[in-house]
């Protein structure tokens, strides 16, 4: 866990899980401008709009988040509750952030915390796997990138075990 940059990585065991194929997408880490298109993909509101994975898209609109916090990106990219923890890939295809927030009353603010700092989280995992060089899906149109994508997109639930309860006797 990072609790400063409000990352985690987490294990999931679950005999219904299926295990992934190879990333299709890579981290990019830098060269991310002003103005670069990006999309984002996520769960937001599942009560209200369904448990299929959800896509939103727009620019960076600054290389600083909020109140110049240089750890994230401000996007334009609508992030509602449910959205954070996220993927934010660029138009290639290239994981560059984690969405994090949006600004409560305002339109189409939100944040993103770069993709370096969830890189130096997993430098800390002994024996996590390396991460493919490039991304594969590059040349894919949009919606097919999307397709590739929601597969490694997952909704998770934590469910807390009720501390009320007792053991039968």
């Amino acid at each position: 866990t990072d609790p400063d940059n409000d990352l985690a990585v987490i294990k999931i065991k679950d005999i219904n899980f299926k295990k992934l194929s190879s990333l299709p997408y890579a981290f990019k880490m830098m060269g991310i401008n002003v103005g670069e298109k990006v999309f984002a993909m996520g769960y937001p509101q599942i009560d209200l709009q369904g448990n299929e994975v959800k896509v939103t898209d727009g620019i960076i609109s600054s290389k600083t988040g909020f109140q110049n916090d240089n750890k994230s990106y401000q996007i334009s990219a609508p992030i509602q509750h449910g959205n954070s923890g996220g993927p934010l890939f660029d138009n290639s295809g290239n994981l560059i952030g984690i969405t994090s927030s949006g600004l409560p009353g305002s339109q189409n603010v939100g944040w993103a915390i770069k993709v370096t700092y969830l890189n130096n989280l997993l430098d800390l995992i002994p024996n996590f796997p390396s991460l493919p060089p490039k991304t594969t899906i590059s040349e894919l149109q949009f919606t097919e990138k999307i397709k590739a994508l929601s597969k490694f997109v997952v909704l998770i639930r934590v469910v807390k075990p009720n501390c009320d309860l007792k053991a039968p006797s």
